[in-house]
């Protein structure tokens, strides 16, 4: 019979249990449980959407609302929060009076259905933030 010697510390006080495993799914399954749960603490991966323009400017959102704006000349990092959960997330492209452009769409709630974006330009070192 396999035996399990289970530790665990309460305050000052160090508690031994033995127990008699005599299966060895019982094993299987706490190890599981204990995988699982580990796992679960991290929460789950966030991967933002990225958008790069030719002039050196990219502009990355996430889910969380995270947004972060990076040029590498003059090489400056700018970033926040939307304060929501952003959802509908896409990119799309585009010109205006400015020029061509590429932007990050997404909405989020704030008491009613909201939406927003963040642009920025291929050719020119420009972001455009946006609420709608």
């Amino acid at each position: 019979m396999p035996k399990l010697l289970l530790y665990f510390a309460k305050g000052s006080n160090l508690n031994i249990i033995k127990r008699l495993v005599s299966n060895k799914r019982v094993i299987i399954g706490l190890l599981l449980t204990i995988f699982l749960l580990s796992a679960c603490e991290s929460g789950p991966v966030i991967n933002p959407i990225v958008v790069a323009s030719q002039s050196s400017i990219k502009v990355s959102v996430n889910a969380l609302g995270v947004y972060t704006i990076t040029s590498q000349a003059p090489a400056w990092t700018f970033g926040g929060n939307i304060g929501h959960i952003l959802t509908d997330i896409t990119v799309h492209s585009g010109s205006d009076t400015i020029g061509i452009y590429r932007e990050i769409d997404f909405t989020y709630q704030a008491g009613a259905s909201r939406g927003g974006s963040i642009r920025a330009y291929e050719k020119k070192p420009i972001v455009l933030f946006t609420d709608h």
